[in-house]
């Protein structure tokens, strides 16, 4: 995955103020997928990285960490 990160990249959606920050599960769920290969899965990690200035609430931020955590895990970025 690491390779393909910036052709992924160019598929990642623009700013969007109504962004919802997912849950932790989704969250978990969507970087599982993402891990095993799932091409959608790595482009909503990326969509999600980019709102990342959203979050308001600290569950937010914390939830946007995480978000954070994994695609440096998963892209090396």
């Amino acid at each position: 995955m690491r390779d393909d990160f910036a052709a992924l990249s160019r598929q990642v959606g623009f700013y969007r103020r109504h962004q919802v920050i997912p849950s932790m599960t989704e969250v978990e769920q969507t970087w599982q997928a993402a891990r095993s290969g799932n091409r959608d899965a790595a482009i909503r990690l990326l969509d999600w990285r980019r709102h990342c200035l959203l979050a308001k609430t600290e569950e937010q931020k914390a939830v946007m960490q995480l978000i954070m955590q994994y695609a440096r895990l998963l892209f090396n970025c």
